[in-house]
């Protein structure tokens, strides 16, 4: 049987070259666009996919890959070196809501869900991990209600291929620059943590009447004194006009409910914002059991852990989940003072210590009625709903605005991908040798 004729190196790069109408992008003239089977090195004849139940067995500290990066670690490997993972199936493909690509170094264990790719001739494996990170991989990926990017469409997708030392710049710009990116997220998170101290700092001054806006001179508000909370039992100092008194004293709890009849506006506990407001709404046509009615104006609680900091102030008459308390009194100001009483600490750590159960625990509407409110003076009252509602639509302007800082430092890590792989990061040098050389190696060595 005669051998197959092994084909010339002339063969091989009319292979391995893109056409030129199927380039992409202009690239540097030293650069060339290279088929991605033809240039990397595929391992990915090495994996081997274990259940869950099998891997369990195996326990160890040997990272165990998959379609989207670590899923388990186990007790040997498939996989020893520096590697290029791309996701082979899996929605993320679409998504991308994480990394597609990411690096590997030393021992690993890869399921057969990932593509295992490596450098060859000294080309750096962060050079192809950005690049596949960088673009997009739509037409290369089939299916839609399982989308796989098979190896033959992976083998098929262009990359530019610069001179050896040119892309070693790149990773390094790229990684510099990526590196002072993560640094302003960091300080970003920080940011944000100091929105959320600062906002519980508000609530709990605004409580002990620190905000600067109490008059010591005003009368306090006129109390049953049956429903005055005992010295002995009053949880902090309040200034001495102010009076401590049973919640359920102040507000009333709804307790009607009614089976909907698919016309009503519905709150439910995923509708509550935590730290107060409503995200949205939803309507009772599918709902069978009652619900609780609720008017304009009242104070929404959620009384099911992990919600116990959920809470608004309807805007409009509606129904609610029944593991939502309905707080209301005829004074809207004491109703918006109850909103922002409900999102302080004091208030968080009654509602966690007295909530019960095992599966779902939640706090009784019994001992929310039993809970002790600090009550200003009325005009006080009204000073303390101005001034909270404007420091903390201060905080909100300004987690917005991180917030679209955060976005732009997303945006500006894709920015500076599209350029590191157009030439255009200023590190491309012209004289560098001619990249079609280094192919030349890469296929020589195959």
């Amino acid at each position: 049987m005669s051998k197959t004729k092994q084909k010339s190196l002339e063969e091989l790069l009319e292979e391995a070259l893109v056409p030129e109408d199927e380039q992409p992008y202009e690239v540097p003239g030293n650069w060339v666009w290279v088929r991605l089977g033809n240039y990397l090195e595929n391992h990915n004849g090495a994996r081997v996919p274990v259940s869950a139940k099998d891997r369990e067995k195996m326990k160890g500290n040997i990272p165990y890959y998959g379609a989207s990066g670590v899923i388990d670690y186990v007790n040997d490997w498939t996989h020893n070196g520096k590697f290029v993972l791309i996701a082979e199936d899996g929605a993320n493909l679409i998504s991308r809501s994480k990394p597609i690509s990411f690096l590997t170094e030393g021992k690993i264990w890869v399921n057969n869900h990932a593509h295992i790719l490596k450098g060859k001739c000294g080309t750096p494996e962060e050079y192809v991990c950005y690049y596949i990170n960088s673009i997009s991989l739509h037409n290369y990926v089939t299916g839609t209600a399982q989308p796989k990017l098979t190896q033959k469409n992976l083998n098929k997708i262009p990359i530019p291929v610069a001179p050896l030392d040119e892309q070693k710049r790149i990773v390094d710009k790229i990684e510099r620059l990526f590196a002072k990116i993560d640094e302003a997220k960091r300080l970003i998170e920080e940011v944000k943590e100091s929105i959320e101290l600062r906002r519980a700092a508000i609530l709990e001054r605004a409580f002990r009447g620190e905000l600067g806006t109490n008059d010591p001179f005003e009368a306090p508000s006129q109390i049953n004194e049956k429903e005055i909370v005992p010295p002995n039992e009053q949880p902090y100092k309040v200034p001495e006009n102010w009076v401590w008194v049973r919640l359920g004293a102040i507000f009333e709890q709804e307790k009607k409910q009614i089976q909907p009849t698919g016309t009503e506006k519905y709150i439910g506990l995923e509708h509550l914002i935590s730290g107060g407001g409503i995200a949205e709404i939803g309507d009772t046509q599918e709902l069978r059991s009652k619900k609780v009615v609720f008017k304009k104006g009242d104070v929404l609680y959620g009384k099911l852990r992990p919600y116990l900091n959920k809470h608004a102030i309807a805007d409009f008459d509606g129904v609610a989940s029944t593991d939502i308390i309905v707080f209301r009194n005829p004074s809207l100001i004491l109703n918006k003072l109850l909103d922002i009483f409900l999102g302080s600490s004091y208030v968080m750590k009654y509602a966690n210590e007295h909530s019960k159960g095992i599966n779902l625990p939640r706090v009784s509407p019994k001992l929310m009625d039993n809970l002790s409110f600090p009550l200003p003076p009325a005009d006080e009252q009204e000073r303390i709903v101005e001034k909270v509602s404007y420091l903390l639509s201060n905080l909100e302007d300004e987690r917005q605005l991180v917030s679209i800082v955060a976005e732009m430092l997303d945006l500006l890590k894709q920015s500076i991908l599209s350029k590191a792989f157009r030439g255009e990061l200023g590190t491309n040098d012209p004289s560098d040798e001619h990249a079609i050389e280094l192919l030349k190696e890469v296929l020589k060595s195959k």
